[in-house]
């Protein structure tokens, strides 16, 4: 099994609060279909740290010219 402290549960308002989105977007984000792994404890839904990181990972853009960067008003 792997390090605990790397698959902690927490809560979807400190999710967001981590994440600096509104608690309505991380509920939509962690529900059924989402985009971020979660796990509904009785009335609870909670996300793994370690799925935050995931997601995070997948939403990373690496930096780098943009199409059009460059030029005066980003034209070609």
């Amino acid at each position: 099994m792997t390090d605990a402290k790397h698959h902690r549960l927490i809560s979807v308002q400190d999710a967001a609060r981590l994440l600096g989105v509104s608690e309505w977007t991380m509920y939509r984000w962690a529900g059924k279909g989402g985009r971020i792994a979660s796990y509904k404890l009785g009335r609870r839904r909670v996300v793994s740290t370690a799925d935050l990181g995931r997601f995070l990972r997948e939403c990373r853009e690496e930096p780098g010219l943009r199409k059009g960067a460059g030029r005066p008003g980003g034209r070609k």
